[in-house]
């Protein structure tokens, strides 16, 4: 499974889980689930949320938009974040080099003055 199977099956069960769905069922809805399996829970689940054959339509909306922004926003601004981190943290460290490498100059300069 993709982690994007997982999300929605980890949203699905936490939606399942809120006992705000829980308390609203009716009574005749709490007498057919005593009898119904599990495929009639989730069915029954899905009509209380209002979840119909436009979740298709939906779905294919949120493709259509997802691609086009991860490409054309979301991956070249991932590429400056890391183009940024990589030179802040190449100039730390090329600043770390040039104080060693001062510090080093100076002990010789003292070390030659006192000579």
């Amino acid at each position: 499974m993709t982690q994007t199977h997982i999300i929605l099956c980890g949203a699905f069960l936490y939606i399942y889980s809120l006992p705000s769905l829980q308390l609203n069922v009716t009574s005749e809805a709490k007498k057919h689930a005593k009898g119904s399996s599990t495929m009639d829970a989730v069915l029954n689940l899905l009509k209380t949320l209002e979840v119909d054959q436009t979740v298709f339509i939906q779905f294919a909306i949120f493709l259509i938009a997802y691609f086009p922004i991860k490409y054309l926003i979301f991956q070249p601004y991932f590429e400056a974040y890391r183009e940024r981190i990589r030179r802040t943290e190449g100039n730390q460290q090329d600043s770390h080099n040039f104080l060693a490498e001062a510090n080093q100059l100076k002990e010789q300069f003292e070390e030659n003055s006192r000579s």
